[in-house]
């Protein structure tokens, strides 16, 4: 099999070497890197002022649309980028779960208002987000997921704990699983998030402001502390605010 760059390949290659060479430094063999330790303020800085750079340089969010600031590229394209930028010395990337995760599902099921509010700033890296997946007694395999989310009247109530939220602490936003089915062992887990507390105060992960909740699904949830106010009308993904959130 020949895995040689096509000739647009090759040219894209080049543009992102010109990029990275020009703003930031090769790796040597006596390069050291900061391996597994946990991210400091000092490092988020750094990587948000990386991953904005990058965004305007459109090497940023390659399957995005355009109009999102994004490249409309292909998938080579991120993986010869991400190839190239490994050479480099350049900070660790905090937003995986923002810009691969939750923008992606936004801009499928979120109204224009909302792809404009959260788009741009989780792809210029202005705006952090974690996911709280892990449990207790679940770790990261969400069919042990435990945490419920239960319908009471116009409200939903969530009970449940979660742990090692990797960058909690650094995070304005957090997207939370919980299984809507109580009867279902592997199945009926829905995604929501909300605003979140770190906000690079160096503060826990049970900070989560769930007082806005939106739901990743395609609805959202008014909310007072733990019990959210459910729309009757579904459908659309309801931005919290919308005068016609729960009707």
């Amino acid at each position: 099999m020949d895995f040689s760059d096509t000739p647009g390949e090759a040219v894209f290659r080049a543009e992102a070497r010109a990029f990275l060479d020009a703003n930031a430094v090769l790796k040597s063999e006596h390069s050291r890197t900061s391996g597994s330790r946990a991210f400091n303020a000092e490092d988020v800085a750094l990587s948000k002022a990386w991953q904005g750079k990058k965004a305007e340089a459109g090497f940023a969010g390659f399957h995005w649309p355009k109009k999102y600031g994004g490249r409309e590229g292909t998938q080579m394209q991120a993986i010869i980028f991400a190839q190239e930028e490994e050479k480099y010395l350049v900070p660790p990337g905090i937003f995986n779960q923002g810009v691969g995760m939750a923008l992606p599902t936004i801009m499928s099921c979120g109204t224009q208002a909302q792809i404009d509010r959260y788009a741009r700033p989780a792809l210029f890296g202005e705006e952090v987000w974690c996911q709280l997946f892990s449990e207790p007694a679940a770790g990261s395999d969400l069919a042990g997921l435990r945490t419920r989310v239960a319908r009471d009247g116009d409200d939903w109530v969530v009970n449940g704990q979660k742990v090692w939220t990797s960058n909690a602490h650094f995070s304005q936003f957090a997207m939370l699983v919980a299984r809507s089915n109580q009867d279902a062992e592997t199945s009926g887990a829905d995604i929501f998030h909300s605003r979140h507390g770190g906000a690079g105060r160096g503060g826990a992960a049970d900070q989560t402001d769930f007082r806005h909740l939106e739901f990743l699904r395609g609805i959202s949830y008014r909310c007072a502390h733990s019990r959210f106010a459910a729309p009757r009308r579904r459908g659309r993904w309801l931005e919290s605010g919308d005068d016609d959130a729960g009707q």
